[in-house]
């Protein structure tokens, strides 16, 4: 828990070299209509994850509700957020072994799963990075990223075995719920990022859409990094330097970059609520 505090002091030190009442001010007097139309695209991205994991669950023979699903899937979320690099969210491996799930499985649903978000997240990005830098450094990142992984994986023994029981897991399922599960992933990002522009726009950030998307695609990845609580910190100075050059003043990010985290914190808070009633019933 103590690396997340390197999120918590780069926040605390960005709110100290900033205009707190111009940032005040860009919160109190947003578009309050552009804030609730955000909140359809942000629901719809959880009910999308959610119904993915649902037919990922599924797929092993068991047969939950949506609702416990929703309510694994909400535990998970929660747990994430409060660990570093989402690590947490294995932790529904341990509630599917209640229901008969191996453990090996349970994993590997749950690795499949980010799988997918780090493939969709990681195309988005080298977009991104095309929008904002060249499509030059577009294509360097994405060499280096295949080339990274690919590195990893022929020095880390247990990540080829975790591959190979990904690969299995995989070949056991119908080319129906892998379509599903990519289609889902798209549309959920989708969502995702329609949110947070909307949130954007609704406290004045009026620059074209595709930089703004792209700025918040990269923001979404460097908000992964394993050193603050649910992005904190990081989101804010990664919207500060890519949308500088757009005249963005770092208040007005800054602010963008609270709504976001109070907004995903909260959202994980139903989660943490699944959680506390799951211990109190051990």
């Amino acid at each position: 828990m103590l690396i997340k505090l390197i999120g918590v002091g780069l926040f605390a030190v960005i709110l100290w070299n900033i205009d707190t009442a111009s940032l005040l001010g860009y919160l109190s007097n947003g578009n309050l209509s552009l804030l609730f139309l955000s909140l359809i695209p942000f629901a719809a991205n959880y009910l999308l994850k959610t119904i993915r994991w649902h037919i990922l669950v599924r797929s092993t023979g068991r047969e939950p509700t949506l609702f416990e699903s929703w309510k694994l899937f909400s535990t998970g979320v929660f747990l994430g957020t409060i660990t570093p690099g989402k690590i947490g969210e294995l932790g529904r491996a341990v509630y599917l072994k209640k229901i008969g799930v191996p453990a090996r499985s349970g994993i590997a649903l749950v690795l499949l799963e980010r799988l997918s978000d780090f493939l969709v997240i990681a195309l988005l990005g080298c977009v991104g990075i095309g929008i904002l830098f060249g499509w030059h450094w577009a294509l360097l990142c994405l060499c280096l990223g295949m080339g990274s992984i690919t590195g990893v994986f022929l020095i880390k023994k247990r990540l080829i075995r975790l591959f190979k029981t990904l690969t299995l897991l995989t070949a056991t399922f119908r080319k129906q719920i892998l379509l599903s599960m990519l289609t889902l992933t798209i549309v959920a990002w989708a969502c995702y990022l329609l949110w947070a522009a909307l949130l954007a726009r609704s406290i004045g950030i009026g620059i074209p859409w595709p930089p703004l998307v792209a700025a918040i695609t990269i923001t979404g990845i460097l908000s992964l990094l394993p050193i603050a609580p649910a992005g904190l910190g990081t989101r804010d100075a990664a919207l500060i330097v890519l949308l500088s050059p757009f005249a963005i003043p770092p208040p007005l990010a800054v602010a963008l970059a609270i709504l976001m985290f109070t907004m995903n914190v909260l959202a994980s808070g139903i989660g943490g609520l699944y959680w506390v009633q799951g211990e109190r019933h051990q």
